[in-house]
């Protein structure tokens, strides 16, 4: 891959909630190899890093002085931010934008390949019903109040959309998972991730999945938002 950098990002993780994603974190975080955040910011400063090269006032000396230097500064961020979260060399960035095709072909210009996305798929009705049931049952505070619950739906179903828009006019590279084969057949769903993403065969413990949510839970006011399956048999949850 692209530079001399220690860390890749070897996929992208577009999200929406109650999909499935907390436990994908938990399952591939028992992989000495693979590092996922639970919650990520890394790609707005990637971005933020990478456009920095465009600016009218410093286009010209990146044309004249620091043409090669754009790739490698780039590659040298992703080390800073990630060294200080893991030691594990393979990441899959979680954030719904990855989908978006301009941080695709960012991607792609800094690791000189494609980026897959891993995106898992549920009815957009159904992550409805799921989060205002959940959400209903234990709120406190400010976000117990409708206009933020409506607010919260509204805002999900504008980046809904936007994930639909981008995989029908950009399915290339899209690790595309139905939410109803993740619940039941969750190995068979891993094994698929690792060929997609070229990873070495990893027997998961299903039984036990894993994450510390508490911190983010609470922030929520709602303890029920990332409780984890026993991923070896398949149990409904909204």
């Amino acid at each position: 891959y692209g530079g001399n950098c220690s860390y890749m990002i070897i996929s992208g993780y577009s999200a929406t909630p109650r999909s499935g994603s907390t436990l994908l974190n938990a399952l591939l975080n028992q992989r000495p190899d693979v590092y996922m955040p639970f919650v990520s910011p890394f790609i707005e400063l990637l971005w933020r890093n990478y456009k920095f090269w465009d600016e009218p006032e410093y286009n010209k000396l990146h044309i004249l002085e620091y043409k090669n230097i754009k790739k490698k500064y780039c590659l040298g961020v992703i080390d800073t931010f990630f060294k200080e979260l893991t030691d594990r060399k393979y990441i899959i960035d979680k954030h719904w934008m990855w989908i978006v095709p301009e941080n695709r072909n960012m991607y792609e210009d800094l690791y000189n390949k494609k980026l897959p996305v891993i995106y898992i798929h549920r009815s957009y009705d159904d992550i409805v019903e799921s989060y205002k049931r959940v959400l209903k049952q234990g709120l406190k505070g400010e976000l117990a109040h409708i206009d933020n619950l409506d607010y919260s739906i509204n805002l999900l179903n504008k980046v809904y959309l936007n994930q639909q828009h981008y995989i029908e006019n950009n399915p290339d590279n899209i690790v595309f998972i139905e939410y109803n084969d993740w619940c039941n057949k969750t190995e068979e769903m891993l094994k698929y991730i690792e060929i997609e993403l070229g990873l070495k065969p990893y027997s998961y413990d299903l039984k036990n999945p894993s994450i510390d949510t508490k911190y983010l839970d609470k922030l929520m006011g709602n303890d029920k938002l990332h409780v984890l399956r026993d991923a070896s048999v398949y149990k409904k949850r909204y």
